[in-house]
């Protein structure tokens, strides 16, 4: 009876090391390592067209700009009209 409960314990202690350990890295899918740049989009400033990233998302502001990360594709939409 000693030996079962010595093994459960045991199951227990490992099971628990292996959440905690398992759980330390949830916090990096949200870590960028690029940083976010400025854009501006030009025929005249045009504000309010949904751009949309791999990471961020939004609408341009009165002076057309936006933000993104190097290297992730951007998508413009007036309403659900892809325009670029």
């Amino acid at each position: 009876m000693k030996q079962k409960r010595y093994y459960t314990i045991r199951f227990l202690v490992i099971l628990t090391v292996i959440t905690i350990l398992s759980s330390c890295g949830a916090g990096n899918d949200y870590h960028h390592p690029q940083p976010v740049n400025k854009g501006v989009f030009l025929d005249s400033a045009v504000e309010g067209l949904t751009y949309l990233t791999n990471t961020l998302s939004g609408s341009t502001d009165s002076n057309g700009t936006f933000e993104y990360r190097s290297n992730e594709l951007i998508s413009f939409y007036i309403g659900d009209i892809f325009i670029g």
